[in-house]
């Protein structure tokens, strides 16, 4: 992705109606940030930073990706403001609808859309860990493919969850 592609769809999200700080973020795709919460210290820590210094020595710390340089404020990334509440599916749902149909309509078609092979599709990967809500994950790519069709998901994710998790 283009360093101008990646502007305008960092535009494009920040313009939304359904967009608010704390559950999306751009990189080289879409990214939902769908709960805070983490089996681990954060996912943040994979793609943003390195582990703070005041991890207690009970939680293992996370290693800093080769992305760890990137800014936050050049993605649109940061957490959920103090008090609130993680992101419905139907509100996720909303806001990839509206990604989608903003850029479509903004290029013609041209650098994403529905099965086009230059869409690397919406991640689910935020501050926290995607299976946390993995209800909201599922529904809102169930909400997704009832109005578009063929946009790839994927899962940014520790691989840790519990029995119930893995039943579903």
């Amino acid at each position: 992705v283009t360093a101008f592609v990646k502007e305008e769809m960092l535009r494009t999200l920040r313009s939304l109606p359904s967009y608010r700080p704390g559950i999306a973020y751009v990189l080289d795709t879409l990214y939902l940030a769908p709960s805070q919460r983490s089996p681990a210290n954060s996912m943040r820590s994979c793609r943003f930073a390195a582990p703070p210094a005041d991890l207690p020595t009970t939680t293992a710390p996370l290693p800093a990706s080769r992305s760890a340089h990137s800014l936050a404020a050049d993605s649109a990334f940061e957490p959920l403001p103090a008090g609130a509440l993680e992101p419905t599916a139907a509100e996720l749902a909303m806001l990839v609808n509206e990604f989608y149909s903003t850029i479509a309509s903004a290029n013609s078609g041209g650098e994403l859309g529905s099965m086009g092979e230059r869409d690397l599709g919406v991640v689910f990967q935020g501050d926290g860990d995607p299976l946390e809500c993995v209800g909201v994950v599922l529904e809102t790519v169930g909400l997704v493919a009832q109005e578009r069709n063929g946009i790839a998901f994927r899962l940014n994710t520790l691989g840790l969850c519990d029995d119930a998790t893995l039943q579903l």
